[in-house]
């Protein structure tokens, strides 16, 4: 690694888990949450492509939505999981899991894959094994995220800016990166620590840019780190032509305690 990364944990806590998991062996909590993959184009989970681009949180998906999905998108793949435990009652989120994650094939030989809101920190190592045979077709991968800003470590946190950008790369990653890399004692979590830690392991090379915002919607303003972030590099080629005023309103349905990083 060209830095320390994050990792998934999955709690250790009792309580997450059913009462009946004190007379099984422990491999039934990641027997529940296998992913169902439904492949929507024949042979395309395991063909070659030059870019997977894995999108997360409703700014990096505002992003994607607009600035890397051009007219001529195509949907290959959903994944979800099972109906019976989308409606988990252990687990409130699950009920969000009906919006499946998509993977998209865009220009230039590009994969996108949407993530769905559902995806927390204990389904994300279970996503990152469903879609292994997608991260070893692709030549490299980009991770976009969004984080709140107050959860950044620094001497003052007023001195912030709305919206900023950090990344963290493995090893085989050579392309040059006119980025900031995390700090100390700062790291990632949930799905992009998953996938870039398995991209580690594997040596493929993977980027993952993480936006540091005060908000969790889509908006010109938390959006720019991530456009600034492709037009810097030899990513620039694959964002999409910008037709008119662009409006993220799409992707900023949520509630209002989520509207507010600080609350």
């Amino acid at each position: 690694m060209a830095t320390f990364f994050g990792e998934v944990i999955l709690p250790s806590s009792r309580v997450f888990f059913d009462d009946s998991d004190d007379e099984e062996d422990g491999s039934s909590a990641t027997q529940r949450n296998e992913f169902e993959v439904k492949e929507l184009v024949p042979g395309s989970l395991g063909a070659e492509c030059n870019l997977l681009v894995i999108s997360e949180g409703n700014v990096s998906r505002g992003f994607s939505d607009h600035h890397l999905m051009g007219e001529d998108a195509q949907v290959l793949a959903e994944i979800q999981l099972p109906s019976h435990e989308q409606m988990d009652t252990d687990f409130p989120a699950r009920r969000k899991a009906a919006e499946p994650t998509l993977l998209y094939k865009l220009k230039h030989s590009t994969y996108l894959l949407d993530v769905s809101s559902s995806i927390d920190i204990l389904l994300s190592n279970n996503l990152t094994l469903s879609i292994q045979s997608v991260l070893r077709s692709a030549k490299k991968i980009v991770v976009l995220c969004n984080r709140p800003t107050a959860d950044f470590r620094c001497d003052s946190i007023n001195d912030l800016p709305s919206a900023f950008l950090r990344v963290l790369k493995t090893s085989s990653w050579t392309e040059p990166l006119d980025q900031r890399i995390v700090e100390q004692p700062n790291f990632i979590s949930g799905l992009p620590a998953s996938i870039i830690s398995w991209c580690e392991a594997s040596n493929k090379p993977c980027v993952a840019a993480i936006c540091f915002t005060d908000t969790d919607r889509a908006e010109a303003v938390t959006v720019s780190p991530l456009l600034n972030f492709f037009k810097s590099s030899d990513l620039s080629r694959h964002l999409a032509p910008i037709h008119g005023t662009i409006s993220y309103k799409g992707r900023n349905k949520m509630n209002r305690e989520e509207s507010n990083m600080y609350l």
